[in-house]
């Protein structure tokens, strides 16, 4: 693994807890995520949006999955989590 991409794992496994510690009502979290990343939420769709494509990226080249396969994946448990919830 390269120095960048385990520094972009690293990345997104601690803006993951940090999203996690805020959905367990950490407010110290969530005043730090509405701080420094909702500009607008234009701004926060995009960064969201380039996160989530270099992480499906990264995850694809660590378990030789194709990318693909991996939004696949993500939109399978969302999906499977909103039939839950209705």
């Amino acid at each position: 693994m390269t120095p960048e991409a385990a520094e972009e794992i690293d990345a997104a496994r601690d803006a993951l807890a940090l999203v996690d510690a805020a959905l367990d009502g950490n407010n110290a979290a969530a005043q730090f995520i509405v701080s420094n990343y909702t500009d607008s939420a234009g701004v926060l769709l995009r960064e969201l949006l380039s996160i989530t494509e270099v992480f499906a990226r990264r995850i694809g080249e660590l378990t030789e999955t194709d990318p693909h396969e991996i939004t696949r994946q993500l939109r399978d448990a969302v999906a499977a989590t909103e039939g839950e919830i209705k």
